[in-house]
């Protein structure tokens, strides 16, 4: 996906949990989107958070998700949150991200 910020590679859903697909794209940050109201245990929320999470480590890119049923987060390449929405109907993260 190319875009004023450069190119994105866009994850959907499980795969999250591939740790190539994101490497193989060669892009410049990582967009993942999901569907977290589909799970009746938060517990399995935060195990896609942590993996969306080493996946920004693991490619030193920043990932931006969108999730709903949760919040959306900026992470930066090294797995810290530099941006995050509260939950509800409507919600963003904003960022000023350097690359």
């Amino acid at each position: 996906l190319e875009t004023s910020a450069g190119t994105g590679v866009s994850l959907i859903c499980s795969e999250i949990l591939d740790l190539s697909l994101a490497r193989e794209a060669k892009a410049d940050f990582i967009m993942y989107t999901g569907n977290d109201s589909i799970f009746d245990n938060s517990a399995i929320s935060e195990r896609v958070y942590e993996i969306a999470r080493i996946r920004a480590v693991e490619n030193r890119k920043y990932l931006i998700a969108s999730v709903k049923g949760s919040v959306a987060r900026i992470i930066d390449p090294f797995g810290a949150v530099v941006g995050d929405s509260q939950s509800g109907e409507n919600f963003w993260a904003e960022a000023t991200i350097h690359y």
